[in-house]
């Protein structure tokens, strides 16, 4: 063997060892690490089925799925901080890791309910390991865009309630940021079929009906005053008025998008 062959054997060799695998291999390494514990015995998942569906869905949507299957949740064990290692919404002895927020009932009861979809057994299905679907991956948005905003937006809130061990007001946040989430991106609306110039139309539906958020909306536009949840800058701003990195400053961004049409 020549000089150059055996350069290019350790060549080939090196870039085989620093470049990952390939993103199925990647899935299935993460999956045995993270998730395969808290799923069936026996669940193999379609790795070339549940990519085929994430092509078909929103780049954002298909990228959160990616994240949360990779273990790319900022979470307190992911970064090796053990100072505040636990969940952050009050599960007792439960890690602040990818595998417990995978079935954490707090985030995955909210994310559903604001996702108007019922709440599946299995981890297996919540996280599109088996049977995808577009209402499933849009309560898995919920729960990613919710725990971060909550992770990463409020940690004295958090602190204090890690001391205090009263999660109330983590939940109540928890339940707003879902809330402004859903609407924010449409989710769990009712759709209408479109009308062809066949169809005998039936009288239009009331603003109720064609936006069931609407409610919600009145409920958000009724506590974007509660102070309890904002940021510290908001304290200098008059009644009604938040600065532009507090949640409630989401909320009331988001009263207006909930009338848009579906």
């Amino acid at each position: 063997m020549g000089r150059k062959q055996i350069q290019k054997k350790f060549a080939i060799g090196f870039k085989e060892a620093l470049l990952p695998p390939k993103l199925e291999a990647l899935l299935a390494s993460r999956f045995e690490k993270h998730f395969a514990a808290a799923c069936s015995k026996n669940v193999v998942p379609d790795w070339k089925a549940l990519l085929a569906f994430l092509r078909t869905c929103q780049h954002h949507y298909a990228m959160i799925t990616l994240k949360t299957l990779l273990n790319s949740w900022c979470t307190s064990s992911r970064y090796n901080d053990n100072s505040a290692d636990s969940c952050i919404f009050g599960c007792s002895h439960a890690k602040d890791d990818i595998s417990h927020y995978s079935s954490c009932p707090h985030l995955w009861k909210i994310s559903y309910l604001n996702s108007r979809t019922s709440f599946p057994d299995w981890t297996e299905q919540r996280l599109l390991f088996v049977e995808p679907s577009l209402e499933r991956l849009e309560a898995l948005v919920i729960a990613f865009t919710a725990y971060h905003a909550v992770k990463l937006g409020h940690p004295e809130l958090r602190l204090q309630a890690t001391r205090s061990h009263d999660f109330d007001g983590i939940l109540a946040l928890l339940r707003h940021v879902a809330q402004a989430c859903a609407i924010k991106c449409g989710i769990g609306r009712v759709r209408f079929p479109r009308a062809t110039a066949l169809r005998v139309l039936d009288p239009p539906p009331s603003a109720d009906e064609v936006d069931p958020h609407r409610a919600q909306a009145a409920a958000v536009e009724a506590s974007v005053d509660d102070r309890p949840f904002c940021e510290p800058e908001c304290n200098d701003l008059p009644t009604g008025a938040h600065h532009a990195s507090c949640s409630q400053a989401v909320l009331t961004s988001t009263r207006l998008e909930c009338h848009m049409s579906v």
